[in-house]
């Protein structure tokens, strides 16, 4: 990740009201799926895909990594104001 606001989000739980639901949704799926995960703060220019992403710059993503697909995100529902259950 080269986004230290987003290493911050996932390593205190803390988010301003605004991201809370997104948080709470990653929380919810990483917990549904018995994963675990660590979120690093790696440099953008010692990550150049993750930058290139970042800054919705596919074409220089893909230079970089040439097998590399790229799929349009599709919001989770609680983000997209759905109603609570």
């Amino acid at each position: 990740m080269d986004s230290s606001n987003t290493v911050n989000l996932f390593n205190t739980l803390h988010a301003s009201p605004e991201y809370n639901p997104l948080l709470i949704t990653a929380v919810d799926l990483v917990l549904h799926s018995k994963i675990s995960f660590r979120v690093l703060h790696v440099p953008g220019h010692d990550n150049i895909v993750a930058d290139a992403l970042s800054r919705f710059q596919n074409h220089r993503a893909i230079s970089a990594a040439p097998k590399l697909n790229i799929y349009p995100f599709q919001p989770p529902r609680l983000m997209l104001g759905a109603a609570k259950k």
